[in-house]
């Protein structure tokens, strides 16, 4: 990709103008919030039932098997877990000692209804902290207590859609393991806030390439730091989605493109990558609060929809899983920036058009638009398939296909044998589209017709060879290759 390298006129970038877009709604994913309570109690029950149900084999026990939500399509099993917290008290001798937190965690369950290590795809996890006047840091320092004495709670969720299921969540999961309810205390409002929200599309893989390319672009206009992960396809993080159109936004958000995992199986969903934007961290000191839920999601939905369709991503593209409907997901209306990148605008869709007409539309041979039209019947063909079906050689694909790759029309995936494709769904159209307009609609024939020409033309080029060349007349068609080559007036294509 090449893109416009001038300095950007910031006076452009304050006329944006606005229109009212709508697109599915991303599904939450990742939640992470904390809630503190006036009573001291609840961290002592939680001790309290862990020290009955752990043993030296078991320092980790499991409380039940069978626990059950409305969130859970399944029963689960409840883990408790103890660990040392990052403040402590000192004992009589003087000594430092660590408080304890404990953590519950629901797992999931494999058919012999043994306990499964690993998080399900839909969590929930709370972790239980005291919050006392004797607690200091290892150096001797007093922790300071922002909301008093009592129980803090910190939570780990997916997929919850408001707050108030957060809190549903949590309070189901103290009444049913510890009898204990939220609503037998008193909730510290101050206290509910969180520090992380996720919302994501899964998108159609085809499409990667295009979308990667259009938040690279916004770094013509944004300050925004890009970030490698062995895990991640692309990864960036801005404070300045404000200079988009977006308004003001007091935090920080982060993009992640996620990696593919099982590639060559395309009805699985996780073949397909997550899009996923994320509420990073503040740029104040004060985390959101519950109260501040609606408007952040609203804004992190306008980001993500905005930059999916800046990459020319439409609803057919979504691709639905077990947390999220696709194409059927509710449908979000927001303010969209209609010219806020117009200071870089150029068509790359023009740009790909104008590149593949020059090759397809090639006077002095036929060969490219021959292959392209082969991969567009048969659909990620091998080398030679195209040269069965074109008369190419098997060496003249593979020239024509790396060229291709790097002009940014395919891409080759190497494997045993190499299979060609389009880059991906956009420049398959284009492609289409050129056929349409410049082609007759029976060209297929005519292809075949080519096909048997290049073959034929190629065996009396072996006959007519002088013998001193070393080459017999009974040689395979693709060891021939090179010989044409050498031979400058000869026109095949």
């Amino acid at each position: 990709m090449t893109y416009i390298t001038e300095n950007i006129d910031e006076d452009k970038l304050r006329n944006i103008t606005y229109e009212n877009r709508s697109f599915p709604k991303p599904a939450h994913h990742g939640i992470r919030g904390s809630i503190n309570i006036d009573q001291l109690n609840l961290y002592q029950t939680v001790r309290k039932k862990y020290k009955n149900e752990q043993s030296i084999d078991n320092e980790s026990p499991i409380l039940t098997k069978d626990y059950t939500d409305d969130f859970l399509d399944t029963p689960h099993a409840v883990q408790i877990k103890e660990s040392n917290w990052k403040a402590g008290s000192v004992d009589t001798n003087g000594e430092y000692v660590p408080e304890q937190k404990y953590n519950i965690t629901i797992r999931p369950k494999d058919e012999n209804n043994n306990v499964v290590n690993k998080t399900p795809i839909k969590s929930l996890s709370i972790c239980i902290i005291p919050q006392t006047d004797s607690l200091v840091y290892h150096d001797g320092h007093k922790l300071q207590l922002p909301y008093g004495v009592g129980t803090r709670i910190q939570i780990t969720t997916t997929g919850a859609n408001s707050p108030q299921q957060i809190l549903d969540r949590v309070d189901s999961l103290l009444v049913n393991i510890f009898s204990y309810s939220l609503d037998d205390c008193s909730v510290i409002d101050e206290s509910k806030t969180f520090s992380r929200m996720e919302l994501y599309h899964r998108i159609d893989r085809e499409l990667v390439d295009l979308v990667t390319d259009s938040l690279k672009k916004n770094g013509k206009i944004i300050y925004q730091k890009e970030k490698e992960n062995k895990y991640l396809t692309y990864r960036v993080e801005s404070p300045e989605w404000d200079k988009l159109g977006f308004g003001d936004f007091e935090y920080n958000a982060e993009i992640k493109i996620y990696d593919t995992k099982y590639y060559h199986e395309s009805s699985n969903p996780l073949a397909h990558p997550k899009v996923e934007i994320s509420l990073k961290r503040s740029n104040s000191k004060n985390l959101p609060h519950f109260d501040d839920w609606n408007k952040i999601q609203n804004k992190l939905i306008s980001i993500l929809n905005t930059n999916l369709l800046w990459a020319k991503v439409e609803p057919n593209d979504l691709i639905a899983d077990d947390l999220y409907d696709g194409i059927k997901q509710p449908i979000s209306d927001w303010e969209h920036p209609v010219n806020a990148r117009q200071p870089l605008q150029y068509s790359q869709k023009e740009s790909v058009r104008d590149k593949m007409a020059s090759v397809v539309m090639n006077r002095q041979t036929r060969a490219p638009y021959d292959i392209l039209l082969s991969i567009e019947r048969l659909g990620m063909p091998t080398y030679d398939d195209i040269a069965k079906e074109t008369g190419l050689t098997k060496a003249t694909v593979g020239r024509y296909a790396r060229r291709f790759e790097k002009m940014g029309f395919c891409k080759v995936i190497r494997s045993q044998c190499a299979f060609v494709d389009f880059a991906n769904k956009c420049v398959r159209k284009i492609f289409v589209s050129l056929i349409l307009d410049h082609f007759d609609t029976d060209d297929y024939q005519n292809k075949t017709g080519r096909a048997t020409k290049r073959e034929r033309n190629r065996r009396n080029l072996i006959s007519d060879l002088p013998y001193p060349i070393g080459i017999k007349t009974k040689i395979d068609i693709g060891v021939i290759d090179t010989v044409i080559r050498s031979y400058r007036d000869l026109k095949i294509g």
